[in-house]
């Protein structure tokens, strides 16, 4: 049994090598892996950071709350899709 944690998440969704390596070679070795919806919920933060990072410079919480509560979560959608599926497709 696996408990995948959100850096695990990060690592495969954003393939950051060697890690996305070594995390697809430590599940691929467990027919039980788990996560809880605190990771979850963490894992969805991070997106969150990460892209308002990256395409609007943001690093400050009252910042983010605020594009957050202007835009939504639109504009990291297909992230979330994805984190989505990668969980469907992974983890119990």
């Amino acid at each position: 049994m696996i408990y995948v944690d959100a850096n695990a998440i990060v690592y495969l969704l954003h393939d950051v090598k060697p890690k996305s390596d070594l995390v697809i070679d430590t599940l691929s070795r467990s027919d039980q892996v788990y996560t809880s919806l605190r990771t979850i919920e963490e894992t969805s933060y991070i997106l969150i950071r990460i892209y308002l990072g990256k395409h609007y410079g943001v690093k400050d919480i009252h910042k983010i709350r605020e594009i957050i509560n202007q835009q939504g979560l639109g504009f990291i959608k297909n992230e979330l899709k994805a984190m989505r599926g990668l969980l469907s497709d992974t983890i119990l």
